[in-house]
């Protein structure tokens, strides 16, 4: 088993999944906002 590639695999989703996150705390904090 390849680690290394694993690992960027692994960290590629965890920005993905963070990234959706983010984003929709955003959102909803500018709904608050406003």
């Amino acid at each position: 088993m390849n680690h290394k590639t694993f690992d960027k695999n692994n960290t590629k989703e965890w920005q993905y999944k963070i990234n959706i996150i983010e984003q929709s705390l955003r959102s909803s904090t500018e709904r608050v906002t406003q």
